[in-house]
């Protein structure tokens, strides 16, 4: 079997197309070209030691916007061999966290109760109109506003930028039961007609490794306090 080109591993994770074992081994292994700036690998995370083997995940960027995860379970003894699989790379964003959001993981976004049937994406004079009136945005609408801030920006609805509030230990339930995770909510701001702040919120869960985003209003905001000494900014609620 020929090897891939980069284009077409490019072309096979922008799709989400099931990339052949071999293919996963090779960028596992590091055996592709390294010579092209929109293929690059920008993190190799490794979990705890198992008995005998060890999770890896790593993420590449890809077209200097993109970022998508391959993973393989690496071998620790002689006698037990690296498992690599056919695998579809599943799309990550990059999350900052730590008290100067130094620290960097990469996390899927998953959507909570999504809608029935698939919309066009909202027009910019569509968002403004359902944050000046609090009408629900879709989980879906959320999302992208969270993910691609810049995307339909314009004069009258420029994003402002981000409140993420500290991290916290919290229990929680899903399908396997009452579970136990670091979790934080993570907000945007938006500046729309050039007078009124609105916002939009999510959570980062570190158990499941991904943003959280469900259905909501964009809610008015007010700025609460102001250091122009360092150029921070801190809004609350309005009202």
């Amino acid at each position: 079997m020929e090897d891939f080109t980069v284009s077409q591993i490019i072309e096979y994770m922008m799709e989400g197309k099931s990339l052949p074992e071999h293919e996963v081994r090779r960028l596992c292994y590091e055996d592709y070209p390294h010579d092209d700036p929109n293929f690059v690998e920008v993190a190799r995370i490794e979990d705890e030691d198992r008995r005998w083997s060890r999770y890896v995940e790593i993420i590449f960027k890809v077209n200097d916007k993109r970022y998508f995860r391959i993973w393989y379970d690496k071998g620790l003894t002689e006698r037990q061999e690296d498992e690599i699989e056919e695998q579809v790379a599943v799309e990550v964003y990059p999350h900052h966290f730590g008290r100067t959001f130094t620290d960097t993981t990469y996390v899927k976004a998953e959507l909570l109760y999504p809608s029935a049937e698939k919309k066009a994406p909202l027009t910019t004079e569509e968002l403004i109109e359902y944050a000046c009136s609090m009408r629900e945005l879709p989980a879906e609408e959320v999302m992208r506003l969270a993910l691609h801030p810049h995307e339909r920006e314009r004069f009258d609805f420029k994003w402002y930028g981000r409140g993420d509030e500290p991290m916290i230990f919290q229990h929680y339930i899903d399908e396997r039961g009452l579970l136990r995770a670091w979790k934080q909510q993570c907000s945007a701001i938006w500046k729309v007609n050039n007078n009124s702040y609105y916002s939009i919120t999510w959570e980062y869960n570190e158990g499941t490794g991904s943003y959280q985003f469900h259905s909501q209003p964009m809610v008015e905001m007010e700025l609460h306090e102001e250091d122009k000494v360092i150029k921070y900014r801190e809004f609350r609620k309005k009202g």
